[in-house]
């Protein structure tokens, strides 16, 4: 495609404001002429007499000012012409030479310019920045919850371990409860988990008819011990 057809052309308001100050001359120029006409007369009518150089003069007046008028009618329309634009008037003349060269000119794209194609490279670089900059700080936040997940779960792995542990040693007191004549449990006998396993100094609280307080005194008193022995193996 061609360059876009150029416009018709109007009157600027510098060009109206020539043309105002021209017709404001003229209109003065012819008023004195007139005045000067208006003067000969009446000096005439009052028998004043006329010299040959006077009627020169008058008629050289009258001149400049028909001259004056004259070009400044030319002047005001020029200054207020209205020229066809492209679209208006080249546009309709067809030639058979146009025609052909038309008909021979493939659609051209429009040439993009480096500068265009590096403003949207920076667009492209900032908004990958900015997203970059996203994932990296929920990177962060999933490796600080993985972290906490990880810690719970070693937590809960040694839980488990420990109440296994219980589970097992708690079983063989039982066996060994049921094999003498002793059929309740109960932490003023024994002091249950404690004096098979810990020597009896790891249960400070007694507990009477309730399984699951007990069942929680004997978790805490294992894990105590645990880390007692191993504070003992650390310490050899």
């Amino acid at each position: 495609m061609g360059p876009l057809p150029v416009e018709a052309s109007k009157p600027s308001g510098k060009e109206n404001r020539r043309v105002m100050v021209i017709f404001f001359f003229c209109a003065l120029i012819s008023i004195v002429t007139m005045l000067s006409f208006f003067d000969s007369f009446y000096r005439m009518g009052y028998g004043f007499a006329m010299h040959e150089g006077n009627n020169q003069d008058a008629v050289l007046l009258a001149m400049m000012a028909l001259g004056f008028n004259i070009s400044g009618h030319f002047s005001v329309k020029y200054l207020m012409a209205n020229y066809p634009g492209e679209a208006e008037g080249l546009t309709n003349v067809r030639t058979p030479q146009n025609i052909e060269n038309n008909s021979n000119q493939p659609n051209q794209p429009k040439v993009t310019s480096a500068k265009e194609v590096l403003e949207e490279l920076a667009k492209e670089m900032r908004a990958t920045r900015i997203e970059s900059e996203m994932l990296r700080v929920q990177l962060n936040e999933t490796r600080v919850q993985v972290s906490n997940l990880e810690t719970e779960l070693e937590r809960k792995t040694s839980e488990l371990e420990t109440i296994q542990a219980l589970t097992t040693d708690m079983e063989r007191i039982v066996k060994q409860s049921e094999s003498s004549s002793q059929k309740n449990l109960s932490l003023m006998d024994s002091v249950l988990v404690g004096d098979p396993l810990f020597n009896g100094d790891k249960i400070d609280k007694q507990v009477v008819n309730d399984p699951k307080a007990i069942a929680k005194a004997a978790i805490e008193a294992y894990k105590a011990g645990r880390t007692d022995v191993k504070s003992a193996e650390l310490d050899f």
